[in-house]
């Protein structure tokens, strides 16, 4: 095996929805999510001993190029969001 390691299961993240994140109507705004899911992303790389900060000082980099999210049902202020990585 290469010096590259597998995740075998998903990273889950919870991230609280905050009352900023909200609209008037007390759900998440959409652009609330990509936030959350590079916590997520950050999140898995920590949970993998290999911080971020590590990679960049290494010169990797992980830009995101495209993102594609489907809404299945609203987040709400204060709501727990599991973000699966």
């Amino acid at each position: 095996m290469s010096d590259a390691r597998r995740v075998s299961q998903a990273h889950s993240h919870a991230v609280r929805v905050r009352y900023a994140e909200t609209d008037q109507a007390g759900m998440a705004h959409h652009a609330a999510f990509l936030p959350w899911f590079e916590e997520g992303r950050v999140g898995l790389l920590r949970s993998l001993g290999t911080p971020y900060q590590r990679l960049e000082a290494e010169g990797v980099h992980f830009p995101v190029r495209e993102a594609c999210c489907r809404y299945r049902l609203p987040a709400r202020f204060d709501d727990v969001v599991t973000v699966k990585t």
